[in-house]
């Protein structure tokens, strides 16, 4: 599983859902989290991370939708796809 030690400003003009979004894809277009590595369920990013259920809701949603990440219903956890085996990521 990956380190979470990502760091969101709640200072910042950028929500946290938004931040949170892009730390995760960032590292998946930088390889640091491929196939099949696992995040964290919603419930458990939002103690690791003490924010609320919709930040970790949101971020999580916009990464599924962008193709990034898939639910997987066994371990209700979520698993990164790839979009394109043996590609780099492009944007």
């Amino acid at each position: 599983m990956f380190d979470f030690t990502i760091a969101l400003q709640a200072n910042s003009k950028t929500p946290l859902y938004e931040q949170l979004y892009q730390a995760i894809a960032d590292q998946i277009r930088k390889g640091n989290l491929k196939y099949p590595d696992l995040l964290p369920s919603k419930r458990a990013l939002e103690e690791m991370m003490k924010v609320s259920h919709s930040t970790i809701e949101t971020a999580y949603s916009l990464l599924s939708a962008e193709g990034y990440i898939e639910s997987t219903a066994v371990s209700l956890c979520l698993s990164l796809c790839f979009r394109w085996q043996n590609q780099a990521w492009t944007e």
